[in-house]
């Protein structure tokens, strides 16, 4: 028992919660980024077919 302390104490990610944690938070802002470019291209082809129906 003491061996695992001491090995996750010198190996924190080891630890299923701060793992978990930080999966989490790197695969929450991924997801942010990933909706805001898609966001931006809607509004990209948005504004591209305004100036379509203003050229015809």
């Amino acid at each position: 028992m003491d061996k695992r302390i001491s090995n996750l104490e010198k190996k924190p990610y080891f630890d299923p919660k701060g793992f978990t944690k930080s999966s989490l938070k790197l695969f929450s802002s991924t997801l942010e980024g990933k909706m805001n470019l898609l966001n931006e291209k809607i509004a990209w082809h948005f504004r591209q077919a305004d100036q379509a129906k203003l050229t015809e």
